[in-house]
């Protein structure tokens, strides 16, 4: 046999129809309402705690996929407003981006794709660093008029500047300038000493003198290193077919698209006879190197 059984003993209540018919002191049928139960009993998070009551908040982060940044304050970041003035510092982060000192210049200190290289301070000097042979500026001849005599025993100009095709040149590449006077030297009425040099300036700071001026400009083709002019005789006898032949040749280096006169300064050994320069000859060239 099996064990005991227990049957209840009186009459059995009714269980209602409706099931329960009361909770939380309301009664009718039962409806969940607010307040029946907190947000912990049900596990939900609480508005009212801002997330405060989620259990592991490192966890949710990583649910949802945020990494450490999104600890950093607003300070500690970059903001769109700022424009980058909020780096801590600017040099370490060009630095750290790979910019050189370059990127410090403004447009107009480099060239411009869309000019061509015409912003080039120097096209000549750009040249010359490409190893482009450079174009000299094209040699000049001139052959001036016979200028009036001296009888001053003191130098004066002949006025080769200021003739009717002044003898001027404005070199283009190197400023390396070869000059070669050339012409008969002689006085009028006896045998005398003469002293002729040659002299030469930027027309833009001395103009050029005309006959018979004091002397001028800065000497060149002279003796002693350049510091002296020629002293020469003129001839066994005097007028101008018994001349002594002056060359006067040297090789200046002046300033690239400066124009420059160029001129002979002359004096006579004796204030009697009177000294002159006839049939002359100046070449000028400038050269490459």
């Amino acid at each position: 046999m099996g064990g005991p059984s227990f049957y209840p003993i009186g009459p059995q209540p009714t269980p209602p129809a409706s099931g329960v018919t009361s909770f939380n002191t309301r009664t009718g049928a039962v409806v969940p309402a607010s307040g029946d139960y907190t947000a912990a009993q049900v596990g939900a998070l609480a508005i009212a705690s801002n997330l405060s009551d989620l259990a592991n908040a490192a966890a949710a982060r990583g649910n949802l996929g945020l990494g450490s940044a999104a600890l950093l304050a607003a300070a500690a970041v970059l903001q769109s407003a700022n424009n980058l003035s909020d780096l801590a510092s600017p040099a370490t982060a060009r630095a750290n981006l790979g910019l050189g000192s370059a990127a410090l210049l403004a447009a107009a200190a480099v060239a411009q794709t869309a000019n061509n290289l015409s912003d080039l301070a120097s096209a000549a000097t750009a040249r010359t660093n490409l190893g482009v042979p450079a174009t000299p500026a094209a040699s000049v001849n001139y052959k001036p008029a016979n200028p009036a005599g001296t009888t001053s025993a003191t130098l004066v100009m002949m006025g080769f500047g200021v003739a009717a095709t002044p003898v001027v040149f404005t070199p283009a590449t190197t400023g390396k300038v070869e000059v070669i006077i050339a012409c008969q030297a002689y006085t009028l009425t006896a045998v005398a000493n003469m002293t002729v040099g040659g002299r030469f300036a930027d027309q833009a700071v001395t103009a050029a003198p005309a006959n018979g001026a004091a002397v001028t400009g800065t000497r060149f083709g002279g003796g002693a290193g350049n510091t002296t002019d020629a002293q020469i005789r003129g001839g066994s006898t005097f007028g101008i077919s018994n001349g002594t032949t002056w060359v006067c040749q040297d090789i200046l280096q002046v300033t690239v698209g400066h124009t420059y006169w160029f001129d002979a300064t002359l004096l006579t050994g004796t204030i009697a006879d009177q000294a002159n320069l006839a049939n002359v000859t100046i070449s000028i060239k400038e050269l490459v190197a």
